[in-house]
């Protein structure tokens, strides 16, 4: 696994931190020492990516996990060894409510050492470096107990049920990281409304959709257990976190990212996305995505098409490519049906037209595929309604909502009732739940 995807995946959130008891003062006492001193110590270190960027996102999550909100970004700390000492001391000061000795020494030290295991297994190795400095600047009689126990594994620390940070910190990311992400791959020409599809799929418009922009790169959306926020990596290579994931929304320009899904897909589930194949303005998307599928590693690959465009030239070349060389079985996607009218189109003849071009494209000989499904949907109604249960919509798109309401309320628009059984509420009718269970019966999960 690569360094960034152990970071994009990785977990630092932990609701139940022993700093969440304290009153808030307290607690900013507390998580600026344990920034300060961590940013000071891994300042202007390089392996991999910048490591005090990394610090700086790990400390955020953590942060804002127990705070609910991102403190001040820290300044530029070289020279200012003073300022850090007297930070780190308000830090170990810090006392439990109700109590009359210090507790929080056993906190930081955890805290601390968790982060310099995290760090030393991405090659940044500081133990040493550590030790040295908060024995001359820090270590008093009534912390010595506490820093000997987690920097050299001496003697023992009182019992408290409260603290157990090491072990929440550890069981949550040794259960991340031995989670085998299951890869779909989704593939589409331009004008598909894929982005919007992979929007509804996450719960998030995570993708930027418009008729002038498109998918430029392959991008990893990772779906994580639980819900703390976002972390993503831009076409730069910088990397970001923010507990909000809609601080990330409608953007073009993430090559990765990983955040808590809304319901519906396994927690187990990546979601690749591709440039369109049949951009004429920029043909190196093509070869970007003929070879994703051609030559990486995925699971399962959803191809999705305009309803409106079946038949056309660049939809039969792109359906031959597909089916002769895609990696694993193929769902086929019959998106923008809300665009159909019951008077003019006919979803059923749309899909009939969809599985006889498959069947016409598919040569026995060279076919590496085994199976295939059709599910059609309106991914952008099943954006919108979903979207409604968080009240997240503006005026204008709660009036449009109430319309989309209003149209798959009639029968014509029950889309899983073409393919499979009638659905029982309004979102349903989009299709999208299906297409959900469909990949997570696919990739067997």
């Amino acid at each position: 696994m690569r360094e960034d995807e152990v970071f994009i995946k990785h977990l630092f959130w932990i609701d139940d931190h022993p700093i969440g008891d304290l009153p808030p003062k307290k607690q900013i006492a507390y998580f600026e020492g344990l920034r300060y001193f961590l940013l000071y110590m891994y300042r202007g270190s390089n392996k991999l990516y910048n490591s005090e960027e990394l610090l700086r996102i790990m400390l955020d999550q953590l942060c804002f996990s127990v705070l609910g909100y991102n403190l001040p970004e820290v300044p530029q700390l070289e020279g200012k060894e003073r300022l850090v000492i007297n930070k780190v001391r308000n830090a170990l000061s810090v006392k439990r409510v109700g109590l009359r000795f210090f507790r929080m020494k056993y906190e930081f030290f955890s805290d601390v050492n968790f982060f310099e295991e995290v760090m030393d297994r991405m090659g940044v190795k500081m133990k040493n470096d550590m030790y040295r400095w908060l024995q001359r600047h820090i270590v008093t009689s009534s912390t010595s107990k506490a820093f000997e126990f987690f920097f050299n594994g001496n003697g023992t620390i009182p019992y408290d049920k409260k603290f157990q940070l090491r072990p929440l910190f550890r069981r949550k990311n040794q259960e991340k990281r031995g989670l085998s992400h299951k890869k779909v791959l989704v593939v589409a020409n331009m004008s598909s409304g894929k982005s919007t599809l992979i929007n509804a799929l996450c719960g998030y418009r995570i993708n930027k959709t418009s008729n002038t922009v498109c998918t430029k790169n392959i991008c990893e959306i990772f779906n994580k257990p639980i819900n703390g926020g976002i972390a993503y990596k831009d076409t730069r290579g910088t990397l970001f976190f923010n507990g909000s994931i809609a601080s990330a929304e409608d953007r073009n320009d993430i090559v990765s990212a990983a955040f808590h899904f809304k319901p519906g897909l396994s927690s187990s589930v990546c979601l690749v996305d591709t440039p369109g194949i049949n951009n004429i303005e920029f043909p190196q998307h093509r070869v970007i995505t003929e070879n994703a599928v051609k030559n990486t590693e995925y699971d399962l690959l959803l191809y999705v098409s305009n309803c409106q465009y079946l038949g056309t030239n660049d939809e039969e070349d792109s359906m031959r490519f597909i089916l002769q060389h895609s990696r694993s079985p193929v769902i086929f996607v019959l998106n923008q049906l809300d665009r159909f009218k019951s008077k003019e189109d006919s979803i059923g003849t749309s899909i009939s037209k969809l599985k006889s071009d498959i069947n016409k494209f598919t040569n026995p000989r060279i076919r590496q595929i085994k199976e295939f499904t059709i599910i059609p949907v309106s991914a952008y109604s099943a954006l919108m309604l979903s979207k409604e249960q968080d009240d997240s919509l503006d005026e204008d798109e709660i009036e449009e909502t109430e319309e989309i309401k209003e149209k798959f309320d009639k029968k014509y628009y029950d889309l899983p009732a073409y393919v499979s059984k009638p659905a029982s509420n309004t979102l349903d009718r989009t299709g999208i739940t299906l297409l959900k269970e469909t990949i997570n019966k696919s990739l067997r999960l």
